[in-house]
């Protein structure tokens, strides 16, 4: 179990990351007296990727396209409305992949438009669904999923995916800490996000997971990637994004490694600089734009949204400037190159056919 010193010296840290201006979030929704008009590009969706959205609309909006800005609401607060663009109706703020993905098929148009919606996109971190073969999942960057604790835990450092399916399915041999490399026999408590989430979602099908046990915490009210669900609980656990934590997760909290393997190059919690991305970590994830599919031609992006989404050189998101603002917010950049018009690995292509 790691001490109190270590948590003493991990806020210190933190209060130095804080002045230093590491976690400095970027503006979040439209900024205040924007109103998004029919031309402009607007998305709702993932936590995870809200930050590197912002941070990639402001690039966008200092002149990328003279036409149109590119816009972004937060996952959060909930219990608030958002009014995507001017004509149309007010909808409750989608929290999470699932949920950003269920607003942008709803269809909502502006009164009085029938060649536009309201919503351009979703941000997702998790990957499409067989149901979903009316959308296209367009990679921007890379990401990976761990588990984090508390510093003060009776976690040890390393669990196998073995390890971590038989602890979110609350199975007999795998309910204590002695029992999975640990020393305590307290019961470990498993937690998960509200269900919209897509980390939530990518990490149970990642170790194998289709209902979680009873022994597992969850509510609609856990918000993912916020380590408040683990803070001063030392048997908790909680599937965090390393992106994520990276920039804005304080370090109090222990990022830990699966299969031996550290999910970033550096110090894995007290490192200030937290390192970068592990490309040899075991569970890394793509994250998405996703858009309706474009069934006019062979470029599955609708052609308004090009500007935003597509391969460099056309597309900003895929562009030097636009990877180097999602490796600022944490997260991996896509590989370069890739036919559009073709499914592929590559930033701007889509994912699939599902």
């Amino acid at each position: 179990m790691r001490s109190l010193l270590v948590r003493a010296l991990a806020v210190t840290l933190g209060a130095a990351a804080l002045a230093a201006g590491l976690t400095a979030p970027a503006q979040a929704d439209p900024p205040a007296g924007t109103v998004p008009v029919t031309a402009d590009i607007v998305g709702v969706g993932s936590d995870t990727t809200q930050q590197a959205l912002n941070r990639l609309s402001a690039g966008y909006n200092l002149g990328w396209n003279a036409n149109r800005k590119l816009y972004s609401f937060d996952a959060l607060p909930t219990g608030t409305t958002i009014t995507a663009k001017a004509g149309c109706d007010p909808i409750a703020r989608p929290n999470g992949s699932s949920a950003g993905i269920t607003a942008l098929l709803a269809g909502a148009r502006p009164a009085g438009v029938t060649t536009d919606f309201c919503l351009d996109f979703a941000r997702s971190s998790r990957g499409p669904r067989d149901t979903e073969d009316n959308l296209a999942f367009i990679k921007f960057a890379f990401d990976s999923v761990t588990w984090v604790s508390d510093n003060v835990t009776n976690a040890p450092l390393n669990l196998s995916i073995a390890q971590l399916k038989a602890i979110y399915e609350c199975q007999p041999t795998a309910r204590r800490w002695n029992q999975v490399g640990g020393t305590s026999a307290d019961n470990i408590t498993p937690v998960l996000p509200q269900s919209q989430s897509g980390t939530r979602a990518f990490w149970l099908t990642s170790i194998g997971v289709t209902t979680p046990g009873t022994c597992v915490v969850q509510s609609e009210t856990f918000q993912e990637n916020n380590q408040s669900v683990v803070d001063g609980f030392r048997n908790r656990i909680v599937p965090f994004s390393v992106g994520r934590w990276t920039t804005f997760a304080t370090p109090t909290t222990y990022v830990h490694n699966i299969e031996g393997v550290n999910p970033r190059n550096g110090n894995p919690s007290l490192d200030t600089a937290r390192g970068t991305l592990n490309s040899a970590f075991p569970n890394t994830r793509n994250l998405y734009n996703v858009v309706r599919l474009n069934t006019t031609s062979a470029n599955p992006i609708p052609s308004k949204l090009r500007s935003a989404f597509a391969p460099a050189p056309d597309g900003y998101v895929c562009s030097n400037g636009g990877q180097s603002r999602v490796e600022g917010e944490g997260f991996g950049r896509a590989a370069t190159g890739g036919d559009p018009n073709v499914a592929g690995e590559g930033c701007g292509q889509r994912v699939g056919p599902v």
